[in-house]
């Protein structure tokens, strides 16, 4: 989960700065094309944070409301939601669209062995691990790992 909050938090700032610079270049953009200012750079930085804005934006800030809905649909599936059509109202979005944050949720390893029904997803609902001795790379000590779970019961180390 931390890394998704870290994600959301990277996402919220690179949004928040190329916002900023379209929003500073359009003074620059008017002062290029009426000759007040003829220094070629700003006509480059000009050029560069309008694309950026102009093209990256929207995709940054659709990145940004995606990761936002995926760490909604965490913490409901943590609360016991275990049902698409609950998640979907919970969420207020799509059924579909519950699904792909699901998917996704479960291929970048946020969430595992939940069982999701109306759908298996990706069929962890019936999988279980088979228990292995792991020795953690942290601490050195050794422990039965019987779950999804990739944290040393000792010393707390992500193996």
């Amino acid at each position: 989960m931390n890394q998704l909050n870290r994600k959301i938090k990277l996402n919220l700032i690179v949004g928040i700065g190329i916002s900023l610079l379209f929003i500073c270049c359009i003074p620059m953009v008017i002062m290029v094309c009426f000759n007040i200012d003829r220094s070629l750079l700003n006509f480059v930085f000009s050029a560069v944070c309008l694309f950026a804005g102009g093209y990256g934006l929207p995709f940054v800030w659709s990145n940004f409301y995606r990761l936002k809905k995926m760490k909604q649909a965490w913490k409901l599936i943590q609360d016991g939601f275990t049902d698409y059509k609950s998640l979907s109202e919970n969420l207020k979005v799509s059924d579909r669209r519950t699904r792909k944050y699901v998917r996704r949720l479960f291929a970048f390893g946020y969430i595992s062995a939940v069982e999701i029904t109306d759908e298996p997803v990706y069929g962890f609902e019936k999988k279980r691990l088979k228990p292995k001795t792991l020795t953690c790379k942290g601490c050195g000590n050794t422990y039965i790992k019987d779950s999804n779970e990739m944290d040393c019961p000792y010393c707390g180390k992500y193996n």
